[in-house]
């Protein structure tokens, strides 16, 4: 009985110790996707992250977040600089008021959002006009160059 014993152990420390070596050798295959992607596009390449910015400059963001500031003037400033489209000029107002709800804990005067809320109750009729599209972008051009070597090989 005590053979037995000791030949167990035996048996299932051996065991243990070639499951632990063959889980460090062990790689995952790496799987490729079923539909088509051109031959430019590598998959499952490491994701490129900006550099995280330091803290000094986190601090005094946030510093300039706090102040109040009028919003006329921040998106008139916005504008200058940038074209920025109206979905997002109203996203940045309502992320703005909702801040100021969780420090103030009172709901701000927001006369845009007041238009806009009027026009949708009234019965106005509008027309949507189509807009041209703005300048190509870098990944537009890119997308549209890997585009046309695709059609071109096929």
């Amino acid at each position: 009985m005590h053979k037995k014993f000791t030949l167990w152990a035996i048996l299932l420390i051996v065991s243990f110790g070639m499951s632990v070596t063959a889980y460090g050798r062990y790689i995952r295959k790496q799987l490729q996707p079923d539909f088509f992607m051109p031959k430019e596009v590598q998959f499952n390449q490491p994701e490129k992250l900006p550099p995280l910015p330091k803290k000094e400059v986190l601090n005094a963001k946030s510093e300039n977040a706090i102040a109040t500031v009028d919003k006329s003037e921040f998106i008139e400033e916005k504008t200058e600089k940038i074209a920025v489209p109206d979905y997002q000029k109203k996203f940045d107002d309502y992320n703005r008021d909702i801040s100021y709800i969780n420090r103030s804990g009172e709901i701000p005067v927001n006369y845009s959002l007041k238009a806009d809320l009027d026009q949708m109750n009234s019965n106005e009729l509008f027309e949507v006009q189509k807009k041209e599209l703005g300048p190509e972008t870098q990944v537009s051009r890119a997308f549209m160059n890997i585009l046309n070597k695709s059609i071109a090989e096929n």
